[in-house]
């Protein structure tokens, strides 16, 4: 079993929220990660795990001719308005329906981690793309700057130790991720980040926008609604302006990947 059965659950629990709230809070990160993979007209270009379409939309802004994956049904509903011309599948990235070397750039838009095994998900990638094309893993930075990673480290901290559990930084720091892409066969050539401020209203709408998301939405599934929101207020209400707003300041990163030759 991949990691669809389980992920697609979470990741739809509430896709508009999603889509709404959490989403475009990303959006300088989707494109300054697209801009590096310029240029992307008339390229096909999967996004493994396109949840709710934003990247997949400005990938065929720019020419893309685009392909979506992603094991959330609820979520490709909105990719499907968002990006007509898409290709879309409900699946594993572990098991991609797609033909070896029928990809010229795939992209994992904080994904990989939530894949039953990323290292089986990276040979997809591997497989799809073509001998001259680009693997993109774009991801949350090093967690020492990621403010998020705290509220994150709370959350986790309600709920029984699970090693294995993916987590939003599993992949992140201490070159986990880059060892992992060249024991998968690919080639790490170009890095980049990209600083990404996350910006609420106020603390309803903050809890509102994490809890659309899959592994908010486990944890309240085991822990209890009231121990989650009192978590948010402890660790958000310090972060409030006057108005009520709160930010959170954050680093992303990228790693485009050539194929590495077959031995």
């Amino acid at each position: 079993m991949g990691s669809a059965a389980v992920q697609g659950k979470l990741w739809s629990s509430d896709p508009e929220t999603w889509a709404k709230l959490q989403e475009p809070q990303v959006l300088p990160f989707f494109r300054g990660t697209l801009d590096a993979l310029e240029p992307l007209a008339g390229k096909v270009l999967l996004d493994a795990g396109c949840g709710s379409g934003l990247a997949l939309s400005i990938a065929a802004e720019r020419g893309a001719q685009t392909i979506g994956v992603d094991a959330a049904p609820g979520m490709l509903e909105i990719t499907k308005r968002r990006v007509p011309s898409a290709e879309l599948h409900v699946g594993d990235l572990e098991s991609l329906p797609l033909a070896d070397h029928s990809c010229d750039v795939v992209v994992a838009f904080n994904s990989l981690q939530f894949a039953e095994s990323p290292m089986r998900a990276l040979a997809e990638f591997r497989r799809v793309v073509k001998p001259e094309g680009d693997v993109t893993i774009a991801q949350w930075g090093d967690a020492a700057r990621c403010q998020t990673e705290a509220l994150f480290a709370q959350l986790r901290a309600l709920v029984p130790p699970q090693p294995d559990a993916p987590a939003p930084l599993a992949l992140s720091g201490d070159g986990r991720l880059e060892a992992r892409l060249v024991a998968a066969g690919l080639h790490p050539y170009r890095w980049g980040e990209v600083e990404v401020v996350l910006s609420y209203a106020d603390c309803d709408e903050c809890y509102r926008a994490y809890v659309s998301a899959g592994p908010i939405a486990r944890i309240v599934g085991l822990a209890g609604e009231v121990r989650v929101r009192e978590v948010f207020d402890r660790m958000l209400k310090p972060l409030q302006r006057q108005d009520g707003g709160l930010q959170q300041r954050n680093v992303f990163r990228w790693v485009i990947n050539k194929p590495a030759p077959h031995s």
